[in-house]
């Protein structure tokens, strides 16, 4: 079964879920014309911070750059609803922690 995730301003999210198992698959797309390729930005980043050994994020499943479209490992979670002015500090120590 395909869910869709509400709350995305500039992306379509679904979760995909067949028995226990659980995948993320999101759309890219920019009602907006803009250089800033957004796909690509978050294929690029996740692939750094495996990389550099950060394995508490999404795991890229597939990728198809023709269609703008990431499949991803699903970790459960909370939805951050409010942004603070001290999360983006907080995301700081985290990776300087890991």
């Amino acid at each position: 079964m395909i869910f869709k995730i509400k709350g995305g301003r500039n992306n379509k999210v679904f979760l995909f879920r067949k028995k226990k198992r659980k995948i993320i698959i999101k759309e890219y797309k920019s009602k907006y014309s803009t250089k800033y390729n957004r796909f690509l930005t978050e294929k690029i980043f996740l692939e750094f911070l495996q990389k550099k050994k950060i394995y508490n994020v999404p795991k890229i499943i597939f990728s198809n750059e023709k269609n703008q479209v990431n499949y991803f490992s699903y970790i459960e979670g909370k939805q951050i609803k409010n942004v603070k002015k001290k999360t983006p500090f907080n995301l700081f120590e985290f990776f300087e922690k890991n």
